[in-house]
C-alpha cells in the first residue's frame, strides 16, 4: 500500500473540519507531508520505502512546527513586551498618583503635627495649672473651714456683745402713741413707778434713752409701736421685770395688760420665736415654763423639777407626750 492510500484512508477516518472556518496551520501541515509522499512514493516501495515515508512525514511535521513555535514565541514575546510595557506606565502612573495624594498627605499631616505639638505644650502646660490649682484648692479649703469656724465663733460673739451691750434695755408694748409727748425719756420714768406700783421715793428710776421703734405712725386702730428703753442702772430694769411678772401673775385685765421684754438681737429673737407653737401648747396644758437667755426653753413637771430644752424639736417630743399622758383614754388611744 502506497503513503498516499495510506493517507487517503487516515481521512477518511479524520473528522472533517468545519465549513467556514480557516484551518491555515493544517493546510500547511498536510501540504508538507503530500510533497514528501510523492517525492517517496516516486523513489522507492516496499517496507524501506515506508519507513523513509514516515521519517520525510516527521522531519517535515517538525520543520512546520518549529516555524509555527517560533512564531507563536516571537508573538508571546511581543505580547509579553506590550503587557509589561502597559503593566509598567500603569504602575508608573498609580505610583505618581500616590505620591501626589501621599505629598499632600504628608503635608497635611505635619501641619497638624505642629498643631499637635503646640496642644500638647498647652495640654502640659495647663496640666500643671490645674495641678497648681488643685493644691491651691486643697489649701483654700483648709483655709475656708477655719474660716467659717472664726466667722461662726465671730458672729456668736458679736451677737453676744450686742445682747450685753442691749442687757439694761426693755421693750415695752401697749402704750398708746403720742402720750409721752416729746419728752419720752420723762413720761417713762414717771409712767412706769405708777403703773408697776413701785416705790420710788428713795430710789427712783433713772432712764438714759427712750424711743419708739422705727416706722411708720399707725393708723386708729392699730397696735401701737413699742418702745425701746434703756435704764441707767440694771438693777432699776431687774425692780421693773420682777414688778412686771408679779402683776402679770395678779391677773391684769388683758385689755390693759403693757407687756415688758427683754431686748435681744435679732437672731436671738429669731431662735426663740421657734418656740412660740411649743409655749402655746404648754399654756394650753397649763405647764408652767421660762424661756431662757439665749434660747433655752425651761419647762416645770410634775414632781417639782425642770427639764430644758435647746431646740423647738425636742421640746415638741415633750410636750406631745404630755398631751397623750393627759388626753383621755379613748382619745390616748387615737393618737397613738
Amino acid at each position: 500500500m502506497s503513503i498516499d492510500d495510506y493517507f487517503k484512508k487516515t481521512a477518511v477516518n479524520m473528522p472533517k473540519p468545519q465549513r467556514g472556518r480557516k484551518t491555515e496551520g493544517g493546510d500547511e501541515i498536510l501540504h508538507a507531508i503530500q510533497e514528501a509522499s510523492r517525492g517517496d512514493a516516486n523513489t522507492s516501495s516496499g517496507p524501506t520505502a515506508v519507513t523513509s515515508d514516515a521519517n520525510a512525514i516527521i522531519h517535515a511535521l517538525t520543520a512546520v512546527i518549529d516555524s509555527k513555535l517560533s512564531g507563536v514565541t516571537e508573538q508571546i514575546e511581543k505580547m509579553e513586551t506590550s503587557v509589561t510595557h502597559t503593566v509598567d506606565k500603569k504602575i508608573a502612573d498609580v505610583t505618581q498618583m500616590i505620591e501626589t495624594k501621599l505629598a499632600s498627605v504628608l503635608e497635611a499631616i505635619a501641619a497638624r503635627g505642629s498643631e499637635i505639638q503646640a496642644l500638647a505644650a498647652r495640654m502640659d502646660i495647663a496640666d500643671k495649672q490645674m495641678e497648681a490649682i488643685d493644691q491651691t484648692a486643697a489649701a483654700s479649703e483648709t483655709k475656708i473651714v477655719t474660716l467659717e469656724k472664726q466667722i461662726k465663733q465671730l458672729k456668736e460673739r458679736t451677737d453676744q456683745l450686742e445682747n450685753h451691750s442691749r442687757r439694761s434695755n426693755l421693750r415695752i408694748l401697749g402704750i398708746e402713741e403720742r402720750v409721752e409727748g416729746t419728752n419720752a425719756v420723762k413720761y417713762l420714768e414717771r409712767w412706769i413707778p405708777e403703773y408697776l406700783h413701785l416705790d420710788t421715793a428713795d430710789d427712783r428710776i433713772v432712764l438714759d434713752r427712750a424711743h419708739r421703734t422705727l416706722g411708720p405712725m399707725p393708723s386708729s386702730g392699730q397696735r401701737p409701736r413699742p418702745f425701746i428703753v434703756k435704764f441707767h442702772y440694771y438693777s432699776d430694769k431687774a425692780r421693773v421685770m420682777e414688778a412686771a411678772r408679779k402683776l402679770h401673775q395678779n391677773g391684769t385685765p388683758r385689755q390693759q395688760r403693757i407687756l415688758f421684754f427683754n431686748d435681744y438681737s435679732a437672731e436671738v429673737v429669731r431662735k426663740r420665736k421657734a418656740y412660740d407653737v411649743v409655749k402655746a401648747r404648754l399654756r394650753e396644758l397649763e405647764v408652767e415654763y421660762a424661756l431662757l437667755y439665749p434660747d433655752i426653753l425651761r419647762v416645770n413637771t410634775d414632781d417639782g423639777k425642770y427639764r430644758r430644752f435647746s431646740t423647738p424639736g425636742e421640746a415638741n417630743v415633750y410636750v406631745r407626750t404630755l398631751e397623750l399622758a393627759r388626753a383621755p383614754p379613748s382619745l390616748s388611744a387615737e393618737g397613738d
